[in-house]
Parts: structure tokens; sequence; C-alpha cells
């Protein structure tokens, strides 16, 4: 008789529901997991958007050895022929466009990848800079674009060849006269936002975006580090303080560390990659 009462008392409670107290509980351990997994998450994602930025500069490596087997060994030119010597600028659509740039990486090495090149991407009515900004392999995931860049007249390159390979009068060297190629740089990530994190202070803000550049607008977009193609074929991540000169005493700070060593700019390792040129 008491059991019959019993359960006759428990069905009319119904399904047990959560307390305010259990609720509250439930919410913190849901919070605390949260806590745990983003920084999970989001160093998963870093490292997936560095491999990617290391795969397509290995791309860049590989049609550039293809280019210099076509062309009697000698590299493609880094960007539009200035009036002075050995200087780089931004350049322009109209740049890229140009019929004398053929030769220039970023027209020249294209093909080799079954990419578009960068003069077919220039027309803005036509939305071609749009998918120039969005093709994977002309980029870093990472790069932090100024705002209206699709619109802008300049040109903005992410992943970019070493400016200091060019001769006199936009003249290019062979690839085999490259002293050290396990050391000498072939292509990088450089900045092309002044909002972009430098590796020091004494980088410059001015010209980002350029098809080639050197440590002083060298990216350290991947945990104050960024991603280097040399010329043996190997891509590399390297520490910020490696590629850049952080010495507070030190004259070229926020230029090339010298004397060449571990990352070296020039054809010849004891050339000074600092003198000479805007770049």
């Amino acid at each position: 008789m008491q059991s019959g009462v019993h359960l006759h008392a428990l069905s009319r409670r119904g399904p047990t529901a959560f307390t305010r107290t259990e609720l509250l509980v439930v919410i913190a351990i849901i919070a605390i997991l949260a806590a745990l997994l983003l920084p999970a998450l989001s160093q998963a994602r870093q490292k997936a958007r560095r491999i990617e930025c290391q795969k397509n500069l290995k791309q860049w490596f590989s049609a550039l050895k293809s280019f210099t087997e076509a062309h009697d060994d000698f590299l493609p030119r880094e960007g539009h022929a200035r009036p002075i010597p050995g200087k780089v600028e931004p350049d322009s659509w109209a740049d890229v466009c140009h019929p004398a740039n053929g030769d220039v990486w970023y027209n020249a090495l294209p093909p080799y990848l079954g990419l578009a090149t960068a003069s077919n991407s220039a027309s803005i009515p036509s939305g071609g800079t749009v998918a120039f900004y969005q093709t994977r392999l002309w980029h870093c995931p990472s790069a932090k674009f100024p705002r209206g860049v699709e619109t802008d007249l300049q040109a903005h390159f992410s992943l970019v060849m070493n400016s200091k390979l060019i001769l006199r009068y936009s003249r290019t060297i062979p690839i085999n006269s490259i002293e050290v190629p396990a050391h000498t740089v072939a292509f990088l990530e450089a900045r092309v936002n002044e909002t972009e994190p430098k590796v020091v202070d004494f980088q410059t803000n001015m010209k980002l975006g350029q098809s080639a550049a050197y440590a002083t607008r060298f990216a350290p977009r991947h945990r104050t580090g960024g991603n280097l193609a040399f010329f043996n074929g190997h891509v590399d991540w390297l520490p910020g303080n490696q590629v850049v000169e952080t010495n507070p005493n030190a004259l070229n700070r926020g230029y090339a560390i010298t004397p060449q060593s571990d990352v070296i700019w020039k054809a010849r390792r004891d050339s000074n990659p600092n003198v000479g040129g805007d770049n």
C-alpha cells in the first residue's frame, strides 16, 4: 500500500529538471572547456596558414627553377625597370601590364604553375584585381591588406622576390652565380600594410606591398617569424631576429644582419646587402 502511494507521488512530479545552481555549474564547465580549447584551435589555424604560406613559396621557387632552365640560367626580373639603377618601387597595375615587363617574375613565372599572369589580373572595372587577392598562390593567407586594396591602382604583393639580386640597369644574374644557395633568399613574406607587425620598430613603413623586398620589409606574420624560400629549394620558417637586425646598438637595426651568414641576400656572402638602392 505504501509503495503504491509513493509511485503515485512520483508520477505527479514529472521529469526531473535542472536547478539554477546545476545550470550555472554546467555553463561554468562549458566556459572553462572553451577557454582551454580556443587557444589550441587558434594555434592550429595559425600553423595551417604558415604551412600553406610555405607551400606557396615552394611553388614559386619551383616555377623560378623552370624559368631559369628555359632562359640560360638567368633569373627573372623583380619588378618594373626604374630610372635609378637598383631602386625598387611599388608597381602600379599599369607597370604590371607594361609590354616590357613580360620577364618580371609576377608575369614570367605563373604560366609554369598553370596560373594567370599578374597582368591578366589588372582590370579593376572587371574585378580582376579581386581575383588576384583571392587567388591562393599569390599571397600569404595571414596577410592583412589595406582597406580598399581591390580598387587601389598599386598592385600589392605579400609574397615577393628577393630585391637584392638585380645588377645595374635591371640586369639579372644567372642562378649558378649564387655562392651559397642553401642560405640565399629567393622569395620571402613581405609586409603589405603598416598595421602588420614588425620584427623591430626600425623596419620601414614606406612603399609596402612592392613585388620585391628584403629584410627591411620582412613580415613576421607567423608567431614572431616568417617564411623564406632559399635557392637550394627548401622553405623555412625563421624567427624575425634571425632575418632582421634587432641589436639596439647596431647601426643597421631594422635592416639585414651583417656579415651575411645564415640568411644571405646577395649572390656573394661577403657583400653588404644594406649598401645601395632604396629597398
